[in-house]
């Protein structure tokens, strides 16, 4: 096997990262549940990309900065 990095300059952006794993992505931020998520936009500019073949098919990697942005509900609770 060979490997083989290829420099780019690409704008790679996923719509929704709950939407793309096919669940909500719910779970806990800052210690404290969340119980809705509006939105989870993710922009990727990319440097360098690679590709490997194995049994089961091709697999491709981005590498770069990436920044997700999120707009979440949190469950509150009041302890008295």
């Amino acid at each position: 096997m060979q490997d083989k990095l290829i420099t780019n300059n690409m704008l790679f952006i996923i719509p929704s990262w709950g939407a793309l794993l096919g669940y909500p992505t719910l779970g806990k931020y800052v210690s404290q549940d969340i119980s809705k998520i509006h939105s989870d936009f993710v922009v990727f500019l990319t440097g360098i990309e690679s590709s490997i073949t194995i049994e089961k098919g091709t697999l491709h990697f981005l590498f770069g900065l990436g920044i997700i942005t999120q707009n979440l509900n949190f469950n509150m609770v009041s302890i008295l």
